[in-house]
């Protein structure tokens, strides 16, 4: 005679198994989600063209005083336009960073020399993998916050050539020079372009011109011990 099953311990095996294959989807659902949130957010922290063109407008309209949005807008259209090769996108995309360079060289506000060398830096390093190279997307030093505030020397040898009468081409190439080196952390540089301005005020043969040079050659001396 064979054994009998009771009925209680069928349904009892079976609601076992239910529960497991529930608990097998309850998981299962689980690390989809988890996998679907980490991809969407890896998605979203890569920058598509479309994202990182709408985060460089915004960004240039933040800075429309210094920076063309007119001339980022038209150069983005053809950084985006999958017809063009590639190295002549990603020369359109080196433009941008001209012109955010130029921004900075002229304003020396830090958060633009930020966004340059790590978005914009990132965006060419992703989508142009092929054509990017290291300090392609790299804004030296030339503000406060990276580097030095300007000395009281330098304070008064700007204040002099704004106050001059020296040639407007002369004293704003000067003046944009001697702030910039006045910022810059590395010596080499900092004289580089100290040399700069004293070659102009030389050239200018002026007595204003003369004593900003002056007072620019003594701190130079005093702060590097070396003489230009």
């Amino acid at each position: 005679m064979l054994p009998t099953v009771s009925p209680l311990k069928i349904n009892a095996s079976s609601n076992k198994k239910l529960a497991f294959l529930l608990l097998i989807l309850v998981c299962a659902s689980i690390i989809l989600l988890v996998v679907g949130f980490l991809y969407l957010t890896l998605k979203e922290k890569q920058f598509s063209p479309e994202s990182m063109t709408k985060d460089i407008n915004s960004k240039a309209l933040t800075f429309k005083k210094a920076v063309s949005t007119e001339r980022i807008k038209d150069t983005l259209v053809k950084v985006n336009d999958t017809k063009l090769s590639p190295e002549e996108r990603y020369k359109q995309l080196t433009n941008i960073y001209f012109y955010f360079s130029a921004a900075y060289s002229t304003t020396h506000d830090s958060t633009i020399r930020d966004y340059v060398n790590n978005d914009l830096n990132e965006f060419a390093k992703k989508n142009f993998s092929n054509q990017y190279q290291s300090g392609d997307f790299e804004i030296p030093c030339a503000d406060p916050i990276c580097g030095h505030a300007l000395d009281p020397e330098v304070k008064e040898v700007l204040s002099i050539i704004t106050e001059s009468k020296l040639p407007e081409d002369v004293r704003s190439v000067t003046l944009k020079n001697l702030t910039t080196s006045g910022y810059i952390p590395e010596k080499d540089q900092a004289l580089f372009g100290y040399g700069l301005v004293l070659m102009d005020l030389d050239q200018a043969a002026l007595p204003v011109a003369s004593t900003a040079a002056s007072i620019l050659r003594k701190y130079v001396k005093s702060k590097y011990n070396t003489k230009l």
